[in-house]
């Protein structure tokens, strides 16, 4: 998907950060070769819109039915997500409800850390016959406890493990 810009009262938010992109990533071999993964990497309009208007009026017509609202702080964070999600083999990614979590730390604007959560799936496209990362939602969190799901070692994977999975159909899930 290739995302219009959002505009309002004349102010313009560019969005094209967000358009679809293919990555591939390198997983290394014991044999010192490495194992490439070509990946179509999609963001839903979560990204830069909430389900309350925090904003006051930025009412944004997405492409699906449900009300969301623009929400200039999701939009500026998701300014980072192209870089974070080719980056994601180089942490660790957690499995909640068999969709997979990330979170990352970063800076505010006062230079306090804050947690900036990414909630994606990784699965097989029959259509496209390719590896898809969707990321579903992205924000910034409003404090420790907020939306935060209940994360633990047993569920801490490498991407990888998931692109392996996803390249044979199959799906990696929450260890309860």
């Amino acid at each position: 998907m290739n995302w219009k810009p959002y505009t309002h009262h004349g102010q313009v938010f560019d969005l094209s950060h967000l358009d679809d992109f293919e990555h591939t990533y390198l997983e290394p071999t014991k044999d010192n070769r490495q194992n490439p993964y070509l990946v179509k990497i999609s963001f839903s309009n979560h990204c830069f819109t909430d389900s309350s208007n925090d904003d006051q009026g930025l009412v944004y017509a997405g492409t699906d039915s449900s009300q969301r609202y623009f929400n200039t702080q999701r939009w500026q964070y998701s300014q980072l997500l192209p870089k974070l999600v080719t980056e994601l083999h180089q942490g660790w990614v957690y499995v909640v409800n068999d969709n997979s979590y990330f979170t990352y730390r970063t800076f505010d604007e006062y230079n306090r850390m804050l947690e900036y959560d990414i909630f994606f799936d990784v699965f097989f496209d029959k259509a496209i016959r390719q590896i898809v990362l969707l990321v579903k939602s992205a924000y910034p969190r409003d404090s420790l406890e907020s939306q935060h799901p209940r994360i633990d070692n047993r569920n801490k994977v490498r991407l990888f493990k998931l692109l392996s999975a996803a390249k044979t159909g199959k799906r990696v899930h929450r260890q309860y």
